[in-house]
């Protein structure tokens, strides 16, 4: 349930760290099964196509990567922005539909070198588009970009990175209906999925999204033999809000995100630790507006009153660690997680909360198997099992002994749905095949494939089949 504000890869000059950066790669994903999140497809296909490479003149580095991906799925409905939890503030219509989102996602970074530092700058921009084929028929236009200067230092024990930075996104949502035989309706969530709903109408106006924030991220590491100890925090906080793009000043909402991420690695020989904490906030603020007759324009706009008042709270706690050993030729891994989820809406005198928390666990195990001098397998088998810890889809508080009628407030259908997902026991299981060819120069052709299979509640289950072609040069 992260925000997609955040989404890109604010690496800062991270990616010269990459010692295998020059690459291209070819992947494809296939799912299917009615073990889904309620916006998710039926029957989802992804794909991607990139190259990325890095270059050194002098004490200059250089890094370049570029990525093109489509996707498509079958059944979608209550998609109304790409990322349905970057804001509580949401159009959407319950019609399924075939929808599809090609996306162009580019990064560039630079950096200078002067004995032990570097320092350097990363841009990265993404644009989206992505279209539901069938009444109600909503197209979204997104724009992501980043800009994150950094430094780092390694000495001989002593490791530091540092980058602080800036993100900015919009996104336009517009609805267009072509058989009109029957009424369409189009609704407006604000949280917990109380909404408004109306017929839709040729005339309606586009809503856009604007988005910007600000990062921080800190990474500090010692090493000494064969052990290394590293420690990194990262910070977030973004603010958004969405209007009509059309001149009747008609707001819908703002948006105030905060993130906090904190995570401590070890290595001592074979053996590997590590624990991660995260903390994820978001407030969801809504205008009191009136639509008044402009004097000098006769036309109806919507006007402002009063301070944005706190209507939506969210705020998401995970914990997690993991331990691995890696042998020759072979390695184990598990570890654990824990999630706990609140979310609260306010409409007075009443005040409604959803809670959640569950608890994952893991195992995985790998094996090579070398073939010769320059051919190679590794096979991947792994397990999970997510488990419910509590649990209450929504409860009611009612302040100053007033009451609320039993008013049909709620589409009480999709949010019955996305909490089943949401808490459902999952059984997970897992299989990777990686085949590699060592070519001259360094240069390696590596092959992967993969399947998985995850069985909620009710014996829905979803399986994943994936395939993808690298070569690093």
């Amino acid at each position: 349930m992260t925000s997609l504000l955040f989404s890109i890869l604010l690496a800062g000059i991270l990616p010269f760290a990459d010692s295998v950066a020059n690459r291209v790669w070819l992947g494809s994903s296939v799912s299917a099964g009615e073990y889904r999140n309620v916006f998710d497809a039926a029957v989802q296909m992804e794909n991607r196509l990139g190259a990325q490479g890095a270059d050194t003149k002098g004490p200059t580095l250089l890094f370049g990567r570029f990525e093109y991906g489509y996707d498509y799925g079958k059944g979608v409905a209550w998609r109304g922005w790409t990322d349905p939890y970057s804001t509580p503030f949401m159009v959407c219509d319950s019609i399924p539909g075939d929808i599809s989102r090609e996306s162009y996602d580019m990064q560039a970074a630079v950096a200078w070198r002067t004995g032990r530092w570097k320092a350097g700058a990363d841009l990265g921009y993404r644009t989206s588009l992505m279209a539901k084929h069938k009444d109600l028929r909503n197209k979204n236009t997104r724009m992501d970009f980043s800009i994150a200067p950094g430094i780092t230092y390694d000495g001989n024990r002593f490791h530091f990175a540092a980058t602080a930075g800036y993100v900015r996104n919009t996104e336009q949502v517009e609805y267009m209906q072509v058989d009109e035989s029957t009424e369409k309706y189009l609704f407006q969530t604000y949280g917990l999925w109380f909404y408004t709903g109306s017929g839709f109408s040729s005339a309606e106006n586009k809503r856009f999204l604007s988005g910007h924030g600000t990062f921080a991220d800190v990474r500090v590491s010692y090493e000494r033999g064969e052990f290394n100890i590293t420690h990194g925090l990262t910070v977030r906080y973004g603010v958004s809000t969405q209007t009509e793009t059309g001149y009747n000043n008609l707001h819908h909402g703002d948006t105030r995100t905060l993130e906090y991420k904190d995570v401590l690695s070890v290595r001592a020989g074979r053996h590997f630790f590590s624990i991660n904490g995260s903390l994820q906030q978001m407030a969801g603020l809504r205008t009191l507006q009136r639509q008044e007759l402009d004097p000098a324009s006769k036309i109806r706009r919507w006007f402002s009153y009063g301070e944005p008042s706190d209507i939506y709270w969210r705020e998401v706690l995970s914990l997690g660690g993991s331990y691995s050993y890696i042998a020759d030729g072979w390695s184990v891994s598990g570890g654990a997680g824990y999630l706990d989820i609140t979310q609260s809406y306010k409409e007075y005198p009443a005040v409604y909360a959803q809670t959640l928390s569950f608890l994952e666990s893991w195992l995985a195990f790998a094996k090579d198997i070398q073939l010769s001098s320059s051919y190679g397998l590794e096979i991947g088998p792994s397990l999970g099992y997510k488990h419910k810890l509590s649990g209450n889809p929504l409860a009611c508080t009612v302040s100053g002994g007033m009451t609320v009628e039993d008013t049909d407030r709620q589409l009480k259908a999709p949010m019955d749905a996305e909490f089943a997902y949401w808490s459902s026991d999952t059984f997970k299981a897992g299989l990777s095949l990686n085949a590699w060819h060592a070519l001259r120069n360094g240069r390696r052709l590596t092959v992967s494939t993969g399947l998985s299979f995850a069985q909620g509640a009710n014996h829905a289950s979803r399986s994943t089949a994936s395939i993808s072609i690298r070569y690093n040069f």
